[in-house]
């Protein structure tokens, strides 16, 4: 059964259901304040126009609001279309009802409210359009309402408006831009997000078909070399008082080799006490007088499949050091030798399990270890890392004994270490890019549109100077924060921000306090909050906070030393403050889903990491073990009866012993002619060795193929005593090597990485000889 990836577009579908969600709560704010507004000014009644415009205006976000989170993305893009629509259709009778409710009202409503609903009425329009058609047919939508607001206006309200107008334009547009921007960032954001996951999902199940392979490789190498090796080395010698031994030995690797090929149906798990039990038999049985110590606590238990690599890479490891460590000159004793003692610990903490065998032997050089040997390379760390999340390493200097060292970790409880943001701190960590190509020219064109409202007070104000050193803040403050190599500012950088900022908004103090001044001349308010939301964003939320906090109390006392008033303060506040909650609160829950999301997608990772790798090792088991059956079973039933080998069947059983040794050294060695040689040599009585030293490292298979070939050639020369070809690993001149040793002398043959290039390499290396 394939397992099932994770969803692919889980990002993108939460921000198009928050922001779809936060049109719906926009809406629906908006259409109160109008009622209010208009309401008022009409003796506490609405026009049925009215009442028509705000149902066509708001009623489908609004309803669309509440179903955001059940629906998906068809039914979303629906949602944010009709709503879209019905602002665009109710744009020319919705603005000559506002303006001019009752006769003569207009300027009358206008100069005691302001024109903070207007420019925020374009919010709604802004998001759902990106929402509905995303970035290029949005921003048409978003400028084409930007220029007929102020179009309305100049149709519908006195001539003296005509530059309110235009600055309501640029207002309305800003707005737009910026909620309009904020929903492209996110939804940017959010598809590179889901991108990243597919591709994370894929490399998981790659990663984990490619570890399930090397597994399988390796369970089935250590059954060659536990027990089908041995068995066939013995029966080889034909021996009358090792035929019991043999047969048995035949019969246990014959059903070892039918386990392997046998679906597992569950991993049930074997207790930590039934573990150590078992460890301490296991030890006490090779070694006597070895001393066995458990310690810890952590997990109940372990799978069965991680018991059994445990079991078989300590008998390793003890029959190891049994064999090889000797007796060692004690110090202060006589001349002689003394029993080597050897030790057992067994280390829980938490899911982590370690043991460690050690002894204090003759002890070993690592480096002098020949690559033919198997025990360690196959038996212990090959055996360990057949189970996910196992390892081994050992230890060792000559004199000073020798430590195996067996570890295993859960591989779900290390998925979230390696990079992936967990439940509880993913919130934390930004997922909006300001650097991005998107969000880049967002900002450039932010920095543009604040030239517009600047020339308009160059003209109609009486305090210009004001203006332009608020713009030179304003670019500064974004300069800031736009700038440095990474995402998050630092502290100096966020101060600095938060000061222009505060610098901008004292300009506050140089307004004249004239009552029929325009208000439009403290634009950079606005400017200034969305400065602040771009520092929030960059997870500096709370000097963000604090610079909004300190911006309105600098306009608060500005108003009241410029005798405009308290009142006209929070007049003048309404829309940045608006602007700058609507988008953070947006925002906030945001970034809590969305960690929660990336926690999610390590479980759903981990999940399909394992289903992979049990899926994929069942198979790879399977063709391993029928592999094997077909090399070996013959033999393995001959021996397994119990009677005498024909000298045909001696012959046959130390070829095969030889070959499937090459299996587990010789790699890709193991290809093509070069088996038929081997066994063929094998058959004559040449010794065949064959290694592969550059194991794990990428070769072009055309070199391989020639190398294969010049080798079996090479071997075919062999007549007696033994051959021993190696291949080499990349980055030198000599690609292989093939050593026969014969009466006559020992001739070893060079296979140079030029030849291959010549295309003649079976010719060269017949001229390199080096005999000794």
């Amino acid at each position: 059964m394939t397992p099932k990836h994770p969803r692919r577009d889980l990002s993108r579908l939460l921000v198009a259901r928050t922001l779809t969600a936060a049109i719906a709560t926009a809406s629906f704010a908006e259409m109160l304040f109008f009622a209010v507004v208009v309401a008022s000014h009409n003796g506490g009644s609405l026009p049925p126009s009215v009442i028509g415009a705000l149902a066509i205006n708001f009623a489908v976000p609004v309803l669309g609001g509440t179903v955001a989170f059940l629906v998906g993305h068809y039914t979303l893009r629906v949602i944010n279309t009709l709503t879209v629509i019905g602002i665009v259709v109710t744009l020319p009778v919705w603005h000559p009802l506002l303006l001019a409710p009752a006769a003569g009202s207009a300027p009358d409503l206008m100069s005691e409210f302001g024109l903070p609903w207007i420019a925020l009425s374009s919010a709604p329009l802004a998001v759902a359009a990106v929402l509905a058609w995303d970035a290029r047919p949005g921003w048409i939508v978003l400028l084409g309402a930007s220029l007929i607001k102020p179009s309305l206006i100049l149709a519908t309200a006195l001539p003296a408006l005509t530059v309110f107008a235009a600055f309501d334009a640029v207002l309305a547009l800003l707005s737009s831009a910026l909620l309009g921007g904020l929903a492209l960032a996110l939804l940017a954001s959010s598809r590179r997000l889901d991108s990243a996951a597919s591709a994370a999902a894929m490399l998981t199940a790659q990663n984990a078909s490619e570890q399930a392979r090397h597994s399988s490789r390796d369970q089935a190498n250590a059954l060659v070399h536990d027990d089908i090796l041995s068995t066939l080395l013995f029966g080889a010698a034909n021996d009358p008082l090792l035929r019991e031994s043999v047969a048995a030995g035949a019969r246990s690797a014959l059903g070892q080799i039918e386990a392997l090929s046998t679906p597992t149906t569950g991993d049930h798990g074997v207790t930590i006490m039934e573990f150590v039990g078992k460890a301490r038999r296991i030890t006490l049985h090779l070694d006597p007088s070895a001393r066995f110590v458990a310690v810890g606590r952590g997990a109940a238990e372990l799978p069965a499949g991680v018991a059994t690599a445990f079991y078989a890479a300590l008998t390793q490891s003890l029959t190891n050091s049994v064999t090889h460590a000797g007796s060692q000159p004690g110090a202060g004793f006589t001349p002689g030798t003394r029993q080597v003692t050897r030790t057992v610990t067994v280390m829980t903490q938490f899911e982590t399990i370690e043991m460690r065998v050690q002894d204090d032997g003759r002890g070993f050089d690592a480096a002098q270890v020949p690559s033919d040997r198997l025990g360690i390379a196959v038996g212990i760390v090959a055996r360990m890392r057949s189970v996910p999340g196992g390892d081994a390493g050992t230890a060792s200097r000559p004199g000073f004994g020798t430590t195996v060292t067996l570890r295993w970790t859960p591989p779900t409880s290390t998925a979230l270490h390696d990079g992936e943001d967990s439940p509880a701190t993913g919130a934390a960590h930004s997922t909006y890019d300001f650097r991005a190509p998107q969000a880049r020219r967002v900002g450039i064109f932010f920095i543009t549109t604040q030239m517009v409202p600047v020339l308009i007070c160059l003209g109609h104000t009486s305090h210009p100077l004001a203006s332009i050193i608020a713009l030179v803040a304003i670019f500064l403050a974004m300069l800031c924060v736009t700038h440095g190599r990474h995402r998050r500012p630092g502290q100096f950088r966020t101060v600095l921000v938060v000061s222009w900022v505060l610098a901008s908004s004292s300009m506050v103090f140089l307004l004249d306090p004239d009552p029929a001044e325009p208000l439009y001349e403290v634009w950079f308010l606005l400017a200034n909050a969305c400065v602040l939301l771009a520092l929030a964003f960059l997870q500096r939320a709370r000097a963000a906070i604090l610079g909004l906090a300190i911006m309105c109390c600098v306009v608060l006392v500005g108003s009241v030393v410029n005798s405009s008033g308290l009142h006209v303060g929070i007049a003048l506040l309404i829309q940045p403050v608006l602007v700058f909650c609507l988008a953070a609160v947006c925002a906030a829950p945001l970034g809590r889903m969305q960690g929660r999301i990336n926690g999610l997608r390590s479980s759903e990772r981990a999940v399909l990491s394992q289903t992979t790798f049990a899926r994929t090792h069942g198979e790879q088991r399977r063709l391993q073990a029928v592999e094997i059956r077909a090399l070996a079973g013959d033999m393995l039933a001959v021996l397994g009866a119990g009677n005498p080998l024909t000298t045909d069947q001696v012959t046959r059983c130390i070829a095969l012993e030889g070959h499937l040794r090459d299996r587990a050294r010789g790699d890709r060695l193991v290809a093509g002619p070069l088996i038929g040689a081997a066994w063929r040599a094998r058959v004559r009585g040449v010794d065949v060795l064959l290694l592969d030293d550059s194991r794990g490292q990428r070769m072009p298979s055309d070199d391989l193929d020639r190398i294969r070939l010049w080798m079996s050639e090479q071997l075919s020369l062999a007549q007696d005593g033994s051959f021993t070809g190696r291949l080499l690993p990349p980055g030198r001149s000599e690609r292989a090597t093939a050593v026969c040793q014969q009466e006559s002398g020992t001739i070893r043959r060079v296979y140079r990485s030029e030849h291959a290039a010549r295309g003649t390499p079976e010719l060269d290396a017949e001229r390199m000889p080096n005999t000794t």
